[in-house]
């Protein structure tokens, strides 16, 4: 079975990662009124995440991703991509998420 993470990493080594389930997930900012599956926590100091920032598909490891049209944007790569449109995700992409900057990890 495939794993898929998107980790987080600071400058101290600490790591954060978020597993991808299977399916359809929204990832958004912490909010006690968030609808996001996966939250990001502002204890990080990335407030730039909208709280319904993009959607993140995984078929089987096969993951692709689609801003909402958020307001910081999401990158892949350093490249910005176009809200509503599926973009693939490989292992090693660096994803932005407003300030937010993480890797893809899929096993």
């Amino acid at each position: 079975m495939t794993k898929s993470l998107l980790t987080w990493k600071n400058d101290d080594e600490f790591e954060k990662n978020y597993r991808i389930p299977e399916g359809v997930s929204v990832i958004g900012r912490f909010d006690e009124d968030s609808v996001a599956d996966i939250q990001i926590g502002t204890e990080y100091g990335y407030k730039t995440i909208s709280r319904f920032h993009c959607r993140i598909y995984n078929e089987n490891g096969n993951l692709e991703i689609e801003d909402s049209d958020s307001i910081n944007g999401t990158y892949i790569n350093r490249i910005k991509i176009n809200p509503g449109k599926k973009v693939p995700l490989r292992n090693g992409d660096e994803l932005r998420l407003g300030e937010l900057e993480l890797e893809v990890i899929i096993k």
